[in-house]
This record gives structure tokens, C-alpha cells and sequence, in this order.
């Protein structure tokens, strides 16, 4: 009876052991690394754009197609494009950008262009500056920018706001 005993008394002292015991630690699966986003904005493309020019005394309209690049470091966004434009302004024009991407779709940035009307390659350009805004939807930019001609502050040229909205396929 003594053995009978000491073998009930073993077998519930041990799980009484046991529960003393940490037992083996577990450890949380390490997290994965963040995954690096892509520079959405860096790339080429080619766009097509609608403009309303508002001079002193009157307004126009014109549409032009362009081509143009941007780079992307981090959240800077610099680029630079040309147009050429049909329509009761007709010309081309070379524009320079820098701006911020706001999130991985959305494009804020200032502009400088500089235009040249009939397609002339003289000096009696305009320089303008302006903002604009851009958008990835799909892949392609969808934009829209508003620009002041700062040629009259060199006197020479009337005081005209343009607004431009277009697309731009970005390959």
C-alpha cells in the first residue's frame, strides 16, 4: 500500500513541478521590412492639354501635346517638358518644374516657362511662372496648372493668367 501511495502521491506532485517551470519562450515572428515604395513620378511621358489664356482684353483658347521627364529623390519631384500649341495662340514653349509628392499619387509642384509665339525661335519669348497639381490615376498623370506671365515685369508684354488642364501618359 505504501508503494500504491507514493506512486498517487508522485503523479500529482508532479504536474505541481511543473507549473513551477517557465517552460520554453516564445517569441513573436520578427516583422516584415517596410516594402521601399517606387519613385512613382520618375519616368517620361507624353501629354496632350486644353489652356484658356486670359489676356487683359480678351480670352483664347488653345490645346497642345508635349513630352517631358521627371526625376524623383524621396518626396522631390524635378522635371522638365516642351509643347508646341495649336490655336489662337499658337507656339511652343520649354517649362521647368520642381515640386513635392504630397503622397505616392499626388504631385504638387511650382513651374518657370518660357514661350515663344508662331513658333518663331527669336527673343520676343514670354516668361511665366506658376503651381500646378498632378495626379496618377492608373499609371498617367491627370494635371492642372495656372501660370502669370512675369514678362511685364520687364515691361513688353500684357498681364495674362493661363490655366491648362491635360493628361499625361507616362511611360
Amino acid at each position: 500500500m505504501r508503494i500504491a501511495t507514493a506512486i498517487v502521491l508522485g503523479l500529482l506532485a508532479t504536474p505541481a513541478l511543473a507549473a513551477d517551470k517557465a517552460g520554453p519562450k516564445l517569441t513573436p515572428a520578427p516583422a516584415a521590412a517596410p516594402a521601399v515604395e517606387k519613385a512613382r513620378f520618375t519616368g517620361c511621358y507624353a501629354e496632350g492639354s486644353a489652356a484658356g489664356v486670359f489676356l487683359e482684353t480678351t480670352r483664347v483658347a488653345n490645346g497642345a501635346v508635349g513630352a517631358g521627364c521627371d526625376w524623383q529623390v524621396q518626396s522631390a519631384v524635378a522635371g522638365i517638358n516642351g509643347r508646341v500649341s495649336a490655336g489662337d495662340l499658337k507656339g511652343w514653349s520649354i517649362q521647368a518644374r520642381a515640386g513635392a509628392a504630397l503622397n505616392p499619387y499626388l504631385l504638387g509642384y511650382g513651374l518657370i516657362a518660357y514661350t515663344v509665339s508662331d513658333y518663331k525661335l527669336n527673343d520676343d519669348g514670354a516668361l511665366s511662372a506658376g503651381l500646378g497639381l498632378e495626379a496618377l490615376v492608373l499609371g498617367h498623370g491627370v494635371f492642372v496648372e495656372a501660370s502669370k506671365n512675369v514678362s511685364a515685369l520687364r515691361g513688353g508684354y500684357s498681364d495674362d493668367i493661363t490655366t491648362r488642364a491635360g493628361v499625361r501618359f507616362r511611360f
